[in-house]
């Protein structure tokens, strides 16, 4: 009886790479320096920035006869899923895929991200690195650092002016009166 295994679906918006070899999940605070008032109603003492995660991947436009003997865990991921995806050798397989991210990054869309602990929505593609060498020229190896956009919705109210001021002759804006006609002053 043999078992099924799910591996979880790996995507980047819409590409998901041949091979995952890193991710790298980041959420944090930021916590002010500045004393804050004990018992405040507010929350200026710490905010969440936004979520960052760095994935390393690849894909390959070789056959596995192709990739060498190399060594390392990369070449050794890179070796196992061409074997079992292959490109049928598109020497152009990975131009297209760095180009692909590349208009992706360029395009400042908002886009998601699944990765094996989490997914993401709201991610722009920050910094885009790949490395080529004599023994990945036919690689496509990148590490990709995505940031969250922090997305709210504001709301527009309209209020009078003056209906919220304890002084609105003091407090309220200038409004325009009209013409008027000095008076003297009483008593003066």
């Amino acid at each position: 009886m043999g078992f099924l295994t799910i591996v979880p679906v790996r995507m980047i918006g819409p590409f998901t790479a041949q091979v995952t070899i890193e991710e790298r999940h980041r959420d944090e605070i930021a916590i002010t320096r500045h004393p804050v008032e004990q018992g405040a109603q507010i929350s200026d003492h710490a905010y969440r920035l936004p979520a960052a995660v760095t994935i390393t991947g690849g894909w390959s436009n070789s056959a596995p006869a192709n990739l060498g003997g190399g060594g390392g865990i990369i070449q050794s991921a890179i070796r196992s899923v061409t074997s079992i995806l292959g490109t049928g050798g598109n020497e152009n397989f990975v131009r297209e895929m760095y180009e692909k991210l590349l208009k992706l990054q360029a395009s400042l869309v908002p886009f998601a991200i699944l990765t094996g602990k989490r997914n993401y929505s709201n991610m722009l593609l920050r910094e885009l690195e790949t490395d080529t060498t004599a023994e990945t020229g036919t690689t496509f190896l990148f590490r990709a650092h995505c940031v969250e956009i922090l997305i709210t919705q504001t709301q527009s109210v309209k209020i009078s002016p003056n209906s919220v001021q304890a002084d609105p002759s003091k407090t309220g804006s200038v409004s325009n009166a009209g013409t008027q006609q000095l008076q003297p002053v009483p008593g003066g």
